[in-house]
């Protein structure tokens, strides 16, 4: 089930540059950890996409599909971009990224080009060598449970970063159920799986962020009813309490996660009360809860004030930060922007998740690469960032081709 058909071919190519455009970020902030302040990163994701690029299929050109809506945005976004006075050409490469991942596919065919099961599988393995490295720097004592920051150099860069590790950890977690998932496996195989999600989430709590956390959870609670594990039987009753009793002891064994614990279920439950309420009096709320309430109630007071075509076309590239991707889509580009990014990174990934359609493993497993960043579009960061954008664009590539098997039967 495991095994990688490594091949030198332009299809096995293809099948690692997409894992490791997928899985770049991760990996490199995890080689960056343990060997020093250097751009492995941004390397790894340059070579993941010139190996997935399908040249050959450039004569075809760019077929009219589902993935033609994310190119749109794009373009759309760097029009806003050059025509604003938001200054920050690092965002450049965060589109640049997305459409040259998101062209790649739309050219790509599927089952020629490279297969997705094999992709999986890099994926798979790309992301265990992260979880893995991220659990060498805990056990090292490069990093401790607390800070989830480790800085290199003098002007304090930050190389660790929890939601970097806990996307990663989530992604092996997707994987694993996978192939769980799967006819072919066999018992130990299966025992494997298990144990490494139960890793993936002792690393995903020592991220020490509340999102990925909430997230993880709710993906495993997910695949363990999806598969049946959740009709109880006392063996399985039995195994999940040794399974709980065994985290639980490490946990309280260990003072600083025992610490990590404690502050982030308080955390949790204050800052969802005060995002709510809107009321944080009494409240010990972190800096992150601080801003979104007063992210939310600049963002509200500015949409308050639109004219009838601010409504339409936003106020331009990034005129305000509100960390919350689905309002800052609809601040920069009214309801046009709105519209195509709640289509593509909100009702996608849920409509691969919740509907019929899931009953396609790769459908699911790709809609719930996706899942996460629905999450985050209500949460923390912006509209444009190649990590929200490539899974959705993986997404529609499978989303194409089943319909149009689906169409074919029909």
């Amino acid at each position: 089930m495991l095994r990688i058909n490594i091949t030198r071919t332009k299809r096995g190519m293809s099948e690692m540059g997409i894992a490791l455009s997928l899985v770049s970020i991760p990996l490199g902030m995890i080689v960056k950890v343990i060997w020093g302040n250097m751009i492995f990163g941004n390397l790894l994701m340059a070579l993941g996409l010139l190996m997935m690029f399908p040249y050959h299929r450039m004569r075809d050109g760019i077929r009219l599909n589902l993935q033609s809506g994310v190119m749109i945005f794009v373009i759309l976004s760097f029009v806003y971009y050059i025509f604003s006075d938001f200054d920050e050409p690092v965002y450049l490469l965060y589109l640049g990224v997305t459409l040259f991942f998101s062209v790649g596919l739309s050219l790509s065919k599927y089952g020629k080009d490279f297969s997705l099961d094999n992709t999986i599988r890099y994926i798979w393995l790309f992301s265990l060598v992260s979880v893995l490295g991220g659990l060498y720097c805990f056990v090292s004592g490069k990093l401790s449970f607390l800070s989830g920051l480790l800085d290199f150099n003098e002007e304090g860069d930050t190389i660790y970063d929890g939601l970097t590790m806990g996307s990663v950890c989530i992604m092996q977690i997707i994987c694993s159920f996978y192939f769980i998932s799967k006819d072919d496996n066999s018992l130990l195989e299966r025992y494997l799986m298990f144990l490494l999600i139960i890793l993936d989430f002792v690393m995903t709590l020592m991220a020490f962020k509340r999102t990925p956390l909430l997230i993880a959870l709710v993906i495993i609670f997910y695949y363990l009813r999806r598969l049946g594990y959740l009709a109880l039987t006392p063996r399985k009753v039995i195994c999940f309490i040794l399974v709980f009793l065994a985290i639980m002891v490490y946990v309280i064994s260990n003072s600083e996660l025992s610490e990590a614990v404690a502050t982030i279920s308080e955390n949790t439950f204050e800052g969802i009360s005060s995002l709510v309420t809107g009321d944080h009096t009494g409240h010990s709320l972190t800096n992150s809860t601080d801003v979104r309430i007063e992210n939310r109630d600049a963002a509200f007071g500015m949409i308050a004030h639109f004219d009838v075509l601010e409504y339409m076309i936003g106020r331009g590239f990034m005129t305000f930060w509100f960390d919350m991707p689905l309002v800052q889509s609809y601040l920069d580009m009214g309801v046009i922007g709105l519209v195509l990014f709640a289509f593509y990174t909100v009702y996608l990934p849920l409509y691969s998740v919740f509907s019929k359609i899931r009953k396609n493993r790769i459908v699911l497993l790709c809609g719930m690469f996706a899942f996460p960043g629905a999450v985050c579009c209500l949460t923390n960061g912006h509209p444009y960032f190649q990590s929200l954008w490539m899974p959705v664009s993986l997404l529609c590539f499978v989303l194409d081709e089943d319909w149009k098997i689906q169409g074919k039967k029909e």
